[in-house]
């Protein structure tokens, strides 16, 4: 075995280590660390925040007002005229949790709706509105077109009146009362730009008004029974 140490070169132990230092030096880059180090991909920070941004874009925040006919499937065969339809007016906001999954909050003002009873010459008439909290599930059918589920509760307001002429003496009646039941529905989302999609859905709001109490001055109070009210509409909706 050949071996050649420091001596056979004719240098010291003091000139080896300072050859060592100064070939050290020239191998590792200098670092300054007074300042951050940025990888190719750019800063943490910057990277995070990439990142952040991403995120909200693919799991976004939208806002969305819709329009519709909410109907009740009413029959009494005491009453000469039933209206059981109107314009119904939302406004709702919403979060993606994932691709798959949403929730929503909103309001909806279902409209009036009213009967006529000749015998009394009764005229009876309910108004309703909600609060509501939902969850989605959705799917894509296409790049443009998203199926969704909706499941959640309604916390419903209605507002009833009455005016009839028992022998010949007005009698008015009247009553509200707020409940909280079932709300579910199934629609369809239409994507027209980036940040403009179109929505159409059916919805049923389970027992509006059930319970709510209606006093007769005079005679005593009754209770109403719950209707399910359906709403057919359209909305459009706004993506942050």
């Amino acid at each position: 075995m050949i071996s050649i140490g420091y001596k056979n070169l004719g240098l010291s132990s003091k000139e080896v280590r300072t050859i060592s230092e100064e070939k050290v030096k020239a191998e590792v880059p200098y670092v300054d660390k007074t300042k951050p180090i940025v990888s190719k991909h750019g800063s943490g920070s910057t990277y995070a925040q990439e990142n952040d941004k991403t995120s909200a874009e693919e799991f976004g925040k939208y806002i969305g007002i819709g329009i519709g006919q909410s109907s009740l499937d009413v029959s009494d065969p005491d009453a000469d005229s039933i209206d059981d339809t109107d314009t119904s007016l939302k406004i709702f906001v919403g979060a993606d949790i994932n691709p798959n999954f949403a929730v929503e909050f909103g309001y909806i003002d279902f409209g009036e709706f009213s009967a006529h009873y000749p015998l009394y010459d009764e005229n009876d008439c309910a108004e309703g509105s909600a609060l509501f909290a939902t969850a989605i599930c959705q799917a894509d059918i296409t790049g443009q077109f998203r199926l969704f589920g909706k499941l959640g509760f309604a916390y419903w307001d209605v507002d009833f009146t009455a005016d009839a002429t028992i022998l010949g003496t007005p009698i008015s009646a009247s009553g509200d009362g707020t409940g909280m039941d079932l709300l579910y529905g199934i629609g369809i989302n239409s994507k027209a730009t980036d940040q403009i999609s179109i929505r159409a859905e059916w919805e049923q709001y389970k027992d509006v008004g059930d319970g709510v109490d209606v006093t007769i001055p005079g005679v005593g109070s009754v209770e109403l029974e719950g209707e399910d009210l359906d709403v057919l509409g359209v909305a459009l909706i706004y993506n942050f």
